[in-house]
């Protein structure tokens, strides 16, 4: 994992434009690996405007788009790899646990490596 310092957290509307980014980069990213990968049973269960649902043969993973706090949730299928996160103004994605800052590309990534663990 790629960590990158943290910079001040983006304004609503481009956290708005950067949900819509990461909530489309993920659902590539599951598709290519459903087909690099099938054993792994990743899925997209579900989408809205503010959350994304996967799952895989081992957990689920529920993202929500940052609300009013500017935060958005990461809900995982062991309470203790569950999260916030929000994204930088410089287009990053914050990570609360781990504390950590990264490009989308490595924080989709991120994610779907703990999904399919």
């Amino acid at each position: 994992m790629n960590a990158v310092i943290a910079a001040p957290m983006a304004s609503k509307s481009l956290a708005r434009e950067l949900w819509i980014s990461l909530a489309s980069l993920l659902r590539s990213h599951v598709e290519m690996r459903a087909l690099a990968q099938p054993a792994t049973g990743l899925r997209i269960v579900s989408t809205s405007d503010t959350h994304v649902e996967l799952e895989s043969r081992s957990c689920k993973l529920q993202l929500t788009a940052p609300g009013v706090s500017g935060s958005g949730n990461i809900d995982f299928c062991s309470p203790e790899k569950s999260t916030l996160f929000f994204f930088t103004e410089d287009g990053l994605v914050h990570f609360k646990k781990p504390d950590a800052t990264m490009e989308m590309e490595a924080a989709v990534e991120y994610l779907l490596d703990t999904v399919c663990a």
